[in-house]
């Protein structure tokens, strides 16, 4: 069982001005470290090469990660040099981003397809 609830994002996510950078090895790292439960076959060698997988797949990434991660890198966005707001909150950006949208108009909107090519643009 490997254990994603409650993720430390600053062990393996830094920002340089609004670009989100992704150690993929601390990161694994950081799963492994905090799964004391997982498969004996669930090592680093093994999730980096399914890691792999699907990165060579491009997989969708609003499949691999959910609405709270999002939120939370976002606050972390904010909390880095390019932002003068460091007083956000992961709250706060939720409570920005729950406007009375439906999935499919939500979609539709130009803030969504932003946050979609600034994402795919930068392989989050």
């Amino acid at each position: 069982l490997l254990m994603f609830k409650g993720m430390k994002y600053d062990n393996f996510i830094t920002f340089v001005d609004f670009s989100a950078n992704i150690d993929i090895d601390n990161y694994i790292q950081h799963i492994l470290d905090r799964s004391p439960r997982k498969p004996p076959h669930c090592d680093f060698n093994f999730l980096k090469k399914e890691y792999q997988l699907l990165y060579n797949k491009q997989a969708d990434y609003k499949y691999v990660c959910n609405g709270h991660d999002f939120t939370y890198i976002t606050m972390m966005a904010f909390h880095s040099e390019f932002s003068r707001d460091k007083n956000i909150t992961q709250e706060k950006v939720e409570s920005h981003l729950r406007i009375a949208y439906s999935a499919t108009a939500f979609q539709r909107t130009n803030i969504y397809n932003e946050l979609s090519g600034l994402i795919d643009s930068h392989n989050i």
